[in-house]
This record gives C-alpha cells, structure tokens and sequence, in this order.
C-alpha cells in the first residue's frame, strides 16, 4: 500500500484520505468509488521490467476508459502520461479528480466530465498554472 502526497492546506475531499483506496494493480480494483490510482513510477517489488510496468499502465488506461467503472473521486498519484489522463474520460460519474503530476498536454478529454465538482492539476513539467487552461464548457 502506499500513501500518497497531500499538498500543503488543500481542501477536501483530499482531508478525507482514509476515504480512498490506494492501488497499483488495475487487477485489485474491486468497485471502490473512491481511489488513489499509482499506475506510473512503481517499486520493483511492484513491478520489475519494463513490460509489466507498461501491462499495469494499460491496464488502468483500458479500466477507466471502459465506460463502467463507478468511481466518483480519483486521485492520480504519480506520473500521468496523456494516454492515462484521456482514459479519465470514460468515468462519467467522476466527481473529483487530482492529478499529481504529468506530461499531458491536451485536458479536452476531462471537459466533457460535467459532473465534475472539484479539480487540482499538479505541475506539467513544472508549469503549475495549468487550471487556467482547462477547456470551458
């Protein structure tokens, strides 16, 4: 298990960590609605090579992308490559979402999550003024 950053004064839900399920292996997901998703920057005790590194990613890319998963508050707590950030898309009952951090560039997919309540972008490559960019509704 891990437990992820909380940044400094931020508001809820994240004061509500206990509420999340921390997970690594899309294969664990067993239904939460609230989840702390580390699909990126694994231990070798959690995945060794490169290839069952790339088979976890994609499995949480091909999980939140289907359509059926109910979460309705996700936390991305490592790296977010653009594919994985796109698959958020595919959660229409998401309610909050925090990105940790990430090389994406495109957030068009998140706009059209309307039930959407709260949202914290991390730093993309050290540009922490991405919320400014967010496509308008």
């Amino acid at each position: 298990m891990f437990y992820p950053d909380v940044p400094e004064g931020f508001s809820p839900p994240m004061r509500h960590m206990d509420r999340f399920t921390g997970l690594w292996d899309p294969a664990t997901y067993a239904g939460e609605s609230w989840v702390a998703v580390q699909a990126t920057q694994l231990d070798d005790e959690q995945a060794r090579t490169t290839t069952q590194k790339r088979r976890i990613l994609d499995g949480w890319i091909e999980l939140l992308s289907a359509g059926d998963a109910p979460i309705t508050h996700l936390f991305l707590a490592s790296r977010v490559p653009q594919r994985l950030l796109d698959a958020v898309s595919g959660l229409p009952n998401l309610r909050f979402l925090d990105v940790k951090w990430g090389p994406y560039e495109d957030l068009s997919p998140i706009s059209g999550l309307h039930g959407l309540e709260a949202i914290h972008l991390g730093p993309r490559g050290g540009d922490d003024r991405q919320q400014r960019r967010l496509p308008r509704r």
